[in-house]
């Protein structure tokens, strides 16, 4: 038995010795950083940095192995670098490697007749990290690159979780492409059409499968998808009434916040709360204008004030500016542009009360001359 046991530990220790070194590596940076996640948020970056410099060993190993098989370890350690990028340290450095590990990985597989199951995600997380370029840089190249793989994904057959945020993400990348240049106004269109897809496809259902907590959590991610579908629909109609002022785009924009408002109501303490209040509320006082034919704003307060047309349109927008400012702190920034709002807002509420008084006065005396001729004759 001593014999058979001294033979099954021999083979383990050869099997364990000829495992290659970028193997071993890629294992151990694997284990890193499941150890640190599952060590909660933020989590120690002490472990995590552990596994980046065994991701990076993993990847030296190959090279050195002469083994072009590497795609899996630069998609892993991209992602454990991504964590590293959004929790602790924005840098360029770090997203410029997040970028070229991505690909790395896509030099190998896009050559692939068969493409791995992993693809339509790898060209997600490819276009993501160009578009957080993007923003960051402001280069057009960076820009047209997520749009080029997201395109490419939208065309593949993916899982539908993969399809949606692909949908989503293409809207808001060919939608920053219009903004940039304010002129490509079929991106613009094509951003609507795909956050319209991509909400269609963000369905209710999808909360009620699998256990009662996976539930609650599908159906908690699932609304905040929404929210975020809804929100920049309506940013992408505003931007087209700025460009084609038709009341229709207006319309839309308003429609689709109001909707993104509330699903908000039932989402506490969501960050683009306020923002949504305020766009709403800038949007309706945009509509009371349009009403009044008011188009070189508080010049013309007191003149041509029509006290019917818009009206509920500019109580509304009142409220929903209030209700903006009481979230915000006064440090915020964006508390200064719904200060003035609010400003403005009672600027022409104070117009159209005076407006009304006059007309009320005017209507008076009109009656007391008629009763008067009516008492003469």
């Amino acid at each position: 038995m001593d014999f058979i046991r001294d033979i099954l530990c021999c083979g383990l220790l050869i099997a364990f010795f000829s495992i290659p070194k970028s193997e071993k590596c890629y294992r151990k940076a694997t284990k890193d950083y499941e150890t640190y996640s599952s060590s909660g948020t933020p989590g120690d970056r002490e472990v995590l940095k552990k596994a980046l410099e065994n991701y990076q060993a993993a990847l030296d190993a190959r090279a050195e192995e002469g083994n072009s098989d590497i795609a899996e370890i630069a998609i892993d350690y991209a992602v454990a670098l991504w964590t590293d990028y959004q929790r602790y340290e924005r840098s360029s450095k770090t997203l410029d490697k997040v970028i070229k590990l991505y690909e790395a990985a896509l030099a190998q597989w896009k050559g692939a007749v068969s493409k791995p199951e992993g693809y339509p995600n790898l060209l997600l997380n490819s276009a993501n990290a160009y578009f957080t370029q993007y923003r960051v840089e402001k280069e057009a190249a960076a820009l047209e690159k997520a749009i080029s793989y997201l395109d490419e994904l939208r065309q593949l057959k993916a899982a539908d979780e993969t399809r949606k945020n692909c949908l989503f993400l293409l809207g808001k990348v060919l939608m920053a492409a219009y903004s940039a240049n304010g002129t490509a106004t079929d991106r613009l269109d094509d951003a609507i059409k795909y956050f319209r897809q991509a909400l269609k496809l963000a369905t209710p259902d999808d909360a009620e499968k699998g256990t009662e907590d996976e539930q609650d959590s599908k159906g908690a991610g699932n609304a905040n998808f929404q929210i975020q579908c809804l929100y920049n629909l309506s940013t992408a109609y505003d931007l087209s009434y700025q460009k084609t002022t038709k009341i229709e785009d207006l319309d839309e924009a308003i429609k689709y916040n109001y909707e993104a408002r509330n699903l908000l109501a039932s989402t506490p303490n969501h960050p683009d709360h306020a923002a949504c209040l305020y766009n709403l509320a800038r949007q309706l006082f945009t509509k009371y204008q349009r009403s009044q034919q008011d188009k070189v704003g508080i010049a013309l307060l007191d003149t041509n004030l029509d006290g019917e047309k818009g009206v509920q349109d500019l109580n509304a927008a009142h409220r929903l500016a209030k209700e903006a400012q009481d979230m915000l702190p006064a440090e915020n920034p964006m508390r200064g542009p719904v200060d003035e709002l609010l400003a403005v807002i009672g600027q022409h509420d104070l117009a159209l009360s005076k407006h009304t008084k006059s007309l009320k006065s005017k209507s008076s005396s009109m009656d007391t001359l008629r009763s008067s001729r009516s008492s003469r004759s």
